[in-house]
């Protein structure tokens, strides 16, 4: 896991710059830092490192292959690859996934990524053919921003980094979307000529294009076999791991799959789900600890993270996020965490149920079931939404909206929230293993008599668990039941908005 910064120029690179550039990301590797400027090709290649796999020698980047021909900069982690190695390289004696995705890459060039199973993002440069190449994971769970132009090519795990190297000039479009949305439109950031690499494409200096498109599996399937070997692929780790837990059902059957004894929950003194967590653990012969965050630290913890970032959050519970996080020792470096089953299992219960029960899609009433905000959509995202819903029934474009736009949204949250305290998040509902043989599997598969999340329920029950599918959800939420949503958003957003100077 790390943060990394490329460059591509026809002048020569400053070297302080691209380190205060470094700088500014170092929570996202705060064990090494290390550089390789190459003059006289006006390239820089930066790498700041959290240490999971391998010792300080083995994963060190910026790395290059064994052939000399290839840079490797990458973020992330390649769950499967230790059967890699022993299937490509028998002759080979390394144990490091950066070690693997670079020989693999030099072996097979961009054929690799169907083989590779985890999170990613990285750039290769070939210094034979002087061309580079930008890759992201399948479902973006790993940041990815570039600007291109004429001179200057800069690719980047966070966006603070640009304004070392350009003017950062503000996308008055995509602050609209965020406040309707909680993102941009896919492809855009907040800054006008910053852009994010799609998850499942890949870029070049000439390209902007896919290499993963999710399609339905038909490949026999039980979820609980297959979901229990996903999780122990993503316990994968010579560090101490731990798990989140809300006390609901998805961080509930993650956390009963893995030997974990140590874990932990986080909310407010009056909106929390301390209670739950402390069942299931006493169930299970497990040990929580319990984070308490004050309703009054949630505004400076709001701006201090967007100062950060140098862009507004996405949810007000990041804040949350990142103090369970900041609060974990420093030896914990890795969190598992349930993001995308509500995505995958059709967990969000107003709208999907809304959107089964329809024989036809309208935009406009899906729009007002998804947005907590009054601002009116720009042109741009009811295009984007127009083609995303072209050809398809209600209940396949909500599949697809919340899997193509919403899970990205909140995939940024969990990496950005638990980066900024230095954790690797990790996230076992988001993997191919399980997406596609549920992709496009009809609704009632998924939600049995419109129970929601049946299938997940199901095991809990299983497992003796019931009692985990009868409470009412809470979650790491900042919002009491009390509260009005719109209201609360706009008071959250308004707050970033003041610590950027945007209003």
């Amino acid at each position: 896991m790390c943060g990394f910064l490329f460059i591509s120029s026809d002048s020569q690179i400053c070297s302080e710059k691209f380190s205060s550039a470094l700088n500014d990301m170092s929570f996202r590797g705060p064990d090494f830092t290390n550089t390789l400027f190459l003059k006289e090709k006006r390239l820089g290649f930066g790498h700041n490192r959290l240490q999971i796999i391998g010792n300080e020698d083995e994963g060190l980047q910026p790395m290059t292959s064994f052939c000399g021909r290839f840079i490797l900069i990458f973020n992330g982690e390649i769950y499967n690859f230790k059967k890699l190695i022993k299937s490509h390289f028998p002759d080979y004696h390394f144990s490091s996934d950066t070690r693997l995705l670079i020989e693999l890459y030099a072996k097979l060039g961009s054929e690799c990524l169907n083989l590779l199973e985890g999170m990613f993002a990285f750039v290769i440069y070939d210094l034979v053919t002087d061309e580079w190449f930008a890759c992201r994971d399948r479902f973006g769970i790993k940041p990815l921003f570039y600007h291109q132009d004429n001179s200057t090519t800069i690719i980047s795990s966070e966006i603070v980094c640009f304004r070392h190297f350009i003017d950062l000039e503000l996308d008055l479009d995509s602050v609209n979307e965020w406040k309707k949305f909680r993102r941009c439109c896919p492809n855009h950031t907040f800054y006008n000529e910053i852009y994010e690499v799609l998850p499942g494409f890949y870029k070049t200096d000439s390209k902007h294009s896919t290499w993963y498109i999710l399609e339905p599996s038909d490949v026999s399937f039980c979820f609980e076999d297959t979901f229990s070997e996903v999780v122990t692929d993503h316990l994968c780790s010579d560090v101490d791991v731990t798990c989140l837990l809300s006390g609901g059902v998805d961080s509930s059957l993650l956390a009963s799959l893995t030997d974990l004894r140590t874990h932990y929950t986080v909310g407010l003194r009056d909106n929390n789900e301390f209670d739950d967590v402390k069942e299931f653990c006493d169930h299970m012969e497990k040990l929580s600890y319990f984070i308490e965050v004050k309703s009054g630290e949630l505004p400076l913890l709001w701006a201090k993270m967007t100062q950060r970032r140098l862009e507004p959050l996405c949810v007000p519970n990041e804040a949350l996020i990142y103090s369970v996080c900041m609060n974990m020792p420093s030896s914990t470096k890795v969190v598992l965490s349930g993001e995308g089953a509500d995505e995958i299992m059709f967990g969000y219960d107003r709208i999907f149920k809304y959107a089964n029960n329809q024989t036809q899609l309208d935009i406009n009433e899906f729009l007002e079931y998804y947005s907590y905000s009054r601002a009116k959509p720009t042109d741009r995202i009811l295009d984007y939404i127009n083609d995303l819903s072209r050809g398809k029934s209600p209940i396949d474009f909500c599949e697809d909206f919340f899997l193509h736009f919403h899970l990205p949204c909140l995939l940024r949250r969990v990496d950005f929230s638990m980066m900024l305290a230095s954790k690797e998040g990790r996230v076992p509902f988001v993997d191919r293993r399980i997406i596609e043989p549920l992709y496009r599997k009809p609704y009632e598969f998924r939600c049995e008599n419109g129970v929601s999340k049946s299938l997940l329920k199901n095991i809990l029950k299983k497992k003796g668990l019931s009692f985990v599918s009868l409470r009412n959800k809470i979650g790491f939420s900042t919002i009491k039941p009390s509260d009005d949503l719109k209201s609360y958003y706009e008071n959250f957003q308004n707050i970033m908005l003041q610590e950027l100077k945007w209003l």
